[in-house]
């Protein structure tokens, strides 16, 4: 995969009067409601349905497509002085993640462009960000390696204006539209700005510290047209063409409140309108070395346009392109059906499904399938907590052996580090042997992380800390024991070893009495956090809480 090479310039950009087809246009959503992050296909018209291509975290900085990879961008613009932008590189074969860049401090200002525009040819990427003493804006450099978390810029020019909204025509012409709405021409080596109009659209902008405009600009190479997709000071996100000799913008559609959709671009597409959409929930099953095993799905119940769909599809499995099953399945039906593969190696499976009118697209899943298992990780997790800030610090052995004991010598392992109960995933691909965890819900939970080694991406079973117990608990302190899970909390001491100690009891917790010994068994609380104050200074305590129950008691 190759380096991705962005500079990054803000501009302006036009919209057009309605063309008499619509390309396949593609961007980040993100929603305020249920809707799940990632990159869809978006509908062009108000009859249309958005189509999931894959789940990214939120590209609440915008994102951008070059050489086969989608970069989503997260940004913090409102909590800190110099805010933080986070970029992250996603396979668009297989939308899994393959590397994050963190910035902050002063550096993260020249992160923060509101959209991006990939040169033909050349494939550089331009935009528009703050400086790094954010009192004006200037067109950067930037080099993104998906396979590494480093990050370089350089400076090409400063310019007059932040823009918004990018995109290049196909003959490297660079536009750009600012937050007031004025679709520039732009210089793509000196920056300079030229007019060519108002489009009467006023974008919104935000941030406390760093201004963020909400619009992402694209350009049909076929019909010159310019795409914009732009949130307004007042109303919904919304798509538009713009002329972009006369920077007259046409609405095609409003998206639906609380939605908003960024980091544009253009494909080609996959399938006729009314063949099925791509198959979804797609994985396959091998047990370790065998070349023998599963591959399971959901057929689609839409059509490509978007239209619901409710018949008998047939569907064709293949291995690196070599076709390796087929049968029947209904729309929306989930599918389990045997495959096998010739030798060990990797592959990319596909699953194409199709009726009257032609096939779909594929849905395509990577594996590795012949090799076995690496052994299971041992996991432990350290916990400090203060009254000002909690993290956890995850530590395992490394992985050299398979699961059946032999040695894995020279053959190089990663880690996935995910924290449960609510599956956030800590590090997708790190070959490291602890993490940090920064990142806990405020408040007091209990914890418990799984790491999954993989060698020649072959996953092992997943290996778990023990739990533990994050944060302080806050006085008043309440606790009426009427879930067991509650014991994850509390630390128990047998202090005189008899084996009879505190146990949880329908709803209640119990010491069972022991006659030939006196009682000395512990139910120690979490931390508690208890806050002084007076007039002239305050102070906080963190420390556990005993209770000891009376002699030979129950």
């Amino acid at each position: 995969m190759k380096q991705l090479i962005i500079t990054c310039l803000a501009l302006a950009s036009a919209v057009t009067a309605v063309s008499a087809q619509t390309p396949s246009i593609c961007g980040s959503v993100v929603s305020s409601g249920s809707m799940e992050p990632g990159v869809y296909q978006i509908p062009t018209s108000a009859s249309g349905q958005f189509k999931l291509l894959g789940a990214t975290e939120k590209a609440s900085g915008g994102g951008v497509m070059c050489d086969d990879v989608y970069y989503v961008n997260e940004l913090d613009n409102s909590h800190s002085y110099y805010g933080t932008a986070k970029t992250q590189a996603y396979d668009t074969e297989t939308w899994t993640k393959l590397n994050s860049v963190y910035i902050n401090g002063s550096p993260a200002a020249c992160f923060m462009s509101s959209d991006y525009a990939v040169e033909p040819i050349s494939n550089r990427i331009f935009g528009c960000a703050p400086n790094a003493s954010r009192d004006g804006f200037e067109l950067n450099t930037y080099v993104f390696n998906p396979v590494s978390t480093n990050a370089e810029r350089t400076q090409i020019a400063t310019v007059s204006r932040q823009l918004g909204a990018l995109a290049f025509d196909k003959t490297g012409q660079l536009y750009g539209i600012d937050q007031g709405g004025t679709l520039y021409k732009v210089d793509k080596n000196s920056g300079d700005m030229t007019p060519v109009g108002p489009t009467s659209v006023t974008a919104k902008a935000d941030g406390e510290f760093i201004s963020y405009i909400h619009s992402s600009a694209v350009i049909d190479d076929k019909s010159g047209k310019m795409y914009w997709s732009v949130t307004p000071e007042t109303g919904s996100c919304a798509l538009y063409e713009v002329d972009l000799a006369t920077a007259s913008a046409t609405k095609l559609r409003d998206f639906d409140a609380g939605i908003e959709v960024t980091g544009l671009y253009i494909t080609e597409p996959e399938a006729a309108p009314g063949a099925p959409s791509a198959a979804t929930e797609l994985d396959v099953r091998f047990e370790s070395a065998s070349l023998d095993g599963f591959i399971i799905f959901k057929a689609p119940g839409t059509t490509y346009a978007g239209d619901n769909m409710e018949e008998d599809l047939t569907f064709r499995v293949l291995a690196n392109d070599v076709e390796i099953a087929k049968d029947k399945v209904y729309a929306k039906a989930t599918k389990t059906w045997p495959i096998s593969v010739p030798e060990r190696g990797d592959y990319v499976f596909k699953v194409i499904c199709a009726n009257a009118h032609g096939e779909g697209p594929a849905a395509k899943i990577k594996a590795t399938v012949g090799y076995p298992a690496p052994a299971s990780p041992k996991v432990t997790a350290n916990v400090t907590s203060t009254a000002y800030s909690s993290y956890v610090k995850v530590e395992w052995e490394a992985v050299t052996t398979t699961a059946e004991g032999d040695p894995l010598g020279d053959i190089p392992v990663s880690y996935k580090v995910v924290r449960y109960p609510d599956e956030k995933v800590i590090e997708e691909n790190t070959t490291s042997t602890s993490v940090y965890d920064f990142t806990p819900e405020a408040g007091q939970h209990a914890y418990q992380y799984g790491v999954t080694a993989i060698a020649l991406n072959t996953p092992s079973e997943e290996g778990y800390s023990p739990i533990v117990v994050v944060g302080l608990a806050s006085v008043p302190y309440h606790e009426n024991f009427t879930d067991e899970s509650v014991m994850h909390y509390y630390t128990i001491v047998d202090a005189n070893n008899d084996g009879k100690t505190w146990q949880f009891y329908s709803g209640d917790m119990t010491v069972e009495a022991n006659p030939e010994q006196t009682g000395d068994d512990w139910l120690i609380t979490p931390l508690l956090t208890c806050a002084t104050t007076d007039i002239t200074s305050s102070q906080s305590m963190s420390e556990p809480v005993a209770v000891r129950p009376p002699a030979n008691s129950r």
